[in-house]
């Protein structure tokens, strides 16, 4: 048989990790085999092992090729911070959560590694990243919400203390993720239009904002 091309070869990983992403998904990591994910790929038992030493190399090798692409989002708003932080903070909020639920693999990569009792958010190859990763948003919620603190567009009682204010607002995030997540124990996804859940960001906002 001849060897496979350095193409081929990348394949194959990408099918891994792939096959690892729908397994767990649909079994859960704890049920789901080295061999059960070489299976789904179509791959033999060796040929997982030539790309990964072990499972937590896949888990890894998941987070790193599945990471949110949310700086440019981000930014983008930072800019327009300049003119009014709470509404950069608004737009910045509904674009996190449009962008998770705009994609079924980006849900099912946001279940798996950051909701509330995700499955492999407790894999301790990962633990230390998916702090800063939290450590980051919160970071730059932060950042976003001292800007209409200056601005004076808070109501007193949130503009005590940013940081604080962070963790709300990255709650309410996970929250409006969260009601994708139950029903019978198993994530369903379906792209929903933003009025389905632009509301409860309405609401939120309105009761922050000074009035």
């Amino acid at each position: 048989m001849p060897r496979k091309t350095k193409a081929q070869a990348e394949q194959t990983r990408k099918d891994l990790i792939q096959a690892a992403l729908e397994l767990y998904d649909q079994l859960g990591p704890e049920k789901t085999s080295v061999k059960a994910v070489a299976s789904h790929a179509q791959v033999t038992h060796g040929a997982f092992y030539w790309h990964f030493a072990n499972r937590s190399a896949l888990v890894t090798a998941l987070y790193d090729d599945k990471t949110f692409a949310l700086d440019d989002v981000f930014f983008e708003h930072l800019q327009f911070a300049q003119q009014n932080g709470l509404l950069a903070l608004k737009e910045y909020t509904r674009a996190w959560v449009a962008y998770v639920l705009g994609d079924e693999e980006r849900f099912l990569v946001w279940r798996l590694f950051y909701c509330p009792g995700a499955p492999l958010a407790n894999e301790p190859v990962l633990a230390q990243r998916l702090h800063d990763d939290q450590a980051l948003w919160l970071e730059r919620l932060t950042k976003l919400i001292k800007k209409a603190k200056k601005q004076k567009r808070l109501n007193p009682a949130y503009a005590k203390s940013p940081s604080k204010l962070a963790y709300v607002v990255l709650a309410m995030v996970n929250g409006i993720l969260a009601q994708q997540v139950a029903v019978n124990g198993q994530a369903q996804w379906a792209q929903q239009p933003e009025g389905t859940w632009q509301s409860q960001l309405d609401i939120f906002y309105q009761g922050i904002a000074k009035q």
